[in-house]
């Protein structure tokens, strides 16, 4: 018997979000529980939320 864990998507809007971006993906980042996928929606940010985010994805080889 094969055993899949059950994953939990966590969706996070990142519109202008620099200020709390690091740390609310550094608080999921670091969280016990590791089949989460994390959905980030950037609508247009003028801030560096989008590079924020990308450095993120880098720096976990399970993000994209």
């Amino acid at each position: 018997m094969i055993d899949n864990p059950t994953f939990i998507s966590i969706i996070i809007p990142i519109y202008n979000a620099e200020l709390y971006l690091v740390d609310c993906l550094g608080n999921i980042a670091f969280r016990f529980y590791k089949h989460l996928k994390v959905i980030l929606i950037n609508d247009g940010s003028t801030d560096s939320s989008d590079n924020i985010a990308r450095s993120f994805c880098k720096k976990d080889t399970g993000l994209s």
